[in-house]
């Protein structure tokens, strides 16, 4: 026997019955599949132009040249005892590493921080020696005094400048003997080079 039609017009036989599960759950792929709704086209441009801003910002920054200094330590003698000093007056010899002595040159500028306060002096070296000095030599030249901190505790190259006393009243002899940590800048160089992970990145 032949199974007639069924009220939809649709053969009985040929007639596929889809579960309402099945249905719901075809309709949520469908709508997770779905592309997703991309934001304005003035939404894009701006946060694009705000991106694009902050790059050029960070590359302008780290592209600002900042002064590189070497570290020493400086004792305040009397003119007299520099050789071949003329004139009289405070003096300030100040001792470097070694290796320092080809950064340094007469006329770079020397910031002198009077007692640890913060408070920094500036002046110039006047004269940079191509020698090095054993702690005992320089002692003994300079007339310091051994293990008082005065005199270098290693060998040290050493350079002079002259000393202007702040302006904290006091004598220009009451800084006789004063011992002070200094930084002479020697150049400058990019902000981006102490960062060098960073510096690789953009420059390799």
């Amino acid at each position: 026997m032949s199974e007639g039609p069924s009220e939809s017009g649709v053969p009985a036989g040929n007639q596929v019955v889809y579960r309402p599960e099945a249905i719901t759950a075809h309709r949520k792929a469908r709508e997770f599949t779905r592309a997703p709704q991309f934001m304005s086209p003035r939404k894009l441009t701006v946060l694009w132009a705000a991106s694009l801003a902050t790059v050029l910002f960070g590359l302008a920054l780290t592209a600002v040249p900042v002064p590189v200094h070497v570290p020493g330590t400086a004792v305040i003698i009397p003119a007299a005892r520099v050789p071949g000093a003329t004139e009289e007056g405070l003096v300030l010899v100040a001792f470097f590493p070694p290796e320092a002595r080809a950064k340094l040159a007469a006329g770079q500028r020397i910031l002198v921080d009077v007692g640890g306060s913060g408070v920094r002096v500036e002046s110039r070296l006047r004269e940079v020696s191509p020698s090095v000095l054993s702690p005992e030599v320089a002692a003994e030249r300079f007339g310091l005094k051994s293990g008082s901190g005065q005199a270098p505790s290693v060998p040290a190259s050493y350079a002079f400048a002259v000393f202007v006393p702040p302006q904290t009243g006091l004598s220009a002899e009451s800084w006789l003997g004063s011992s002070f940590r200094v930084d002479v800048e020697v150049g400058q160089q990019r902000l981006l080079a102490h960062v060098p992970v960073l510096a690789q990145f953009l420059e390799g």
